[in-house]
């Protein structure tokens, strides 16, 4: 299955839409009128390049609706298992482990990114994703439209916007993805985060074209590469993915995060016996720390058992 497709009910009335998401009907007309006022702009990340990402924040009442959207309609989509991230599946987990799973081993490796994808995701794809992909009638697509942008973009940080990032290419990356599967390239994307691999030497000319392919997919729908962050590597080089060693057939934490890791561990420790486990500033260092234990246990279990087995006398006291 390469290509995404709507399995829920077709809503053809604003009663309707209001029946599915569980909202009274003038109160999701007024929202959607005035769903601009329900945002709030957070302070900006500053990036690696020190260029600034910007999230938004969304009042509860609007969030409530953006969750059964995501629930009533983005989550009943099937999603192609090219797209790999920011997706529910309750066959199989997607995520950046599960990512860079699919390219490890390979020869070689092309990544490539997205200048500000989410800003750059208009009020028109939106309603179009909407009409054409779901085949919603205009004014169910049109509320729908309103409900999940901002100011005619799509504001990063909400819960559905990440389900429309992944479906904005629905229309072409089929095709693309087809096109590379034929000769020999394995295709990924992980919301703003494309990724392809392949296990033959490709030339100089060949690769211009993959990457050419790729960009004429995003100028499709009027999204920009960030060329600056192209990266081509090979695996005599240690290519990653996510920040995750592939270069083996299996992906890899690399040393460094996990030496940091132990280091949280003994952190943990260390203020466990100067200051005790009450205080709600070990609460806090402790669950930062087990979380990360186990994520190092989808990969490393052994050294992941190893690092909770030392931190199980010190869990806090609720009191």
């Amino acid at each position: 299955m390469n290509s995404a497709f709507y399995n829920g009910k077709p809503i053809a009335s604003i009663a309707a839409l209001s029946s599915a998401l569980n909202v009274p009907e003038d109160i999701l007309i007024d929202m959607s009128h005035n769903a601009n006022k329900y945002y709030k702009k957070n302070r900006p990340e500053i990036k690696s390049n020190g260029k600034e990402r910007i999230h938004y924040s969304v009042s509860e009442s609007l969030k409530a609706i953006h969750q059964r959207i995501k629930v009533i309609l983005f989550q009943n989509v099937t999603y192609p298992e090219y797209l790999q991230g920011s997706i529910r599946d309750t066959k199989k987990t997607r995520d950046y482990i599960s990512d860079a799973r699919m390219h490890s081993g390979k020869r070689m490796l092309i990544s490539e990114d997205v200048s500000d994808f989410f800003p750059s995701i208009k009020y028109d794809q939106v309603l179009k994703l909407w009409m054409y992909f779901f085949n919603f009638p205009k004014k169910i697509a049109t509320t729908l439209t309103d409900l999940t942008t901002y100011k005619g973009f799509l504001p990063q940080g909400s819960k559905t916007s990440s389900y429309v990032a992944n479906l904005i290419f629905w229309q072409y990356e089929p095709a693309l993805y087809n096109k590379l599967k034929a000769q020999g390239i394995t295709y990924s994307r992980y919301v703003d985060d494309t990724t392809l691999s392949f296990d033959r030497y490709v030339s100089d000319k060949e690769l211009g074209q993959i990457i050419s392919s790729i960009f004429g997919m995003m100028c499709q729908v009027n999204i920009k590469p960030n060329r600056e962050k192209q990266d081509i590597k090979s695996r005599k080089n240690n290519t990653t993915v996510h920040n995750l060693n592939v270069t083996k057939k299996s992906p890899t934490i690399p040393k460094k995060k996990k030496n940091n890791l132990r280091m949280a561990v003994f952190n943990c420790i260390k203020h466990s016996d100067l200051h005790g486990r009450k205080s709600e500033t070990y609460k806090k260092m402790y669950r930062s720390t087990i979380t990360r234990v186990g994520q190092l246990g989808r990969l490393h279990p052994n050294q992941s058992q190893k690092l909770k087995d030392k931190l199980a006398p010190y869990k806090p006291f609720n009191s």
